[in-house]
């Protein structure tokens, strides 16, 4: 299983995480990442909702000193 993390990219790396996600020829694992809660949840929903495949979509709650 191949794991992939995105960071703070807002609608961008909302795009770009649904495509790995639905292109991937193997089992991934997305992780997203922000300092917001809020952002964290519409970005998993937004993956999620928008693909065929179950495979896992997690979310890290970074702090701001990592941006």
């Amino acid at each position: 299983m191949k794991r992939r993390y995105y960071c703070r990219f807002g609608g961008i790396g909302e795009a770009a995480a649904l495509l790995l996600r639905e292109w991937s020829d193997f089992e991934t694992t997305v992780i997203l990442g922000d300092v917001d809660q809020g952002n964290l949840r519409k970005a998993q929903d937004f993956v999620t909702a928008n693909s065929e495949k179950q495979t896992a979509v997690e979310t890290v709650v970074m702090d701001r000193e990592d941006e």
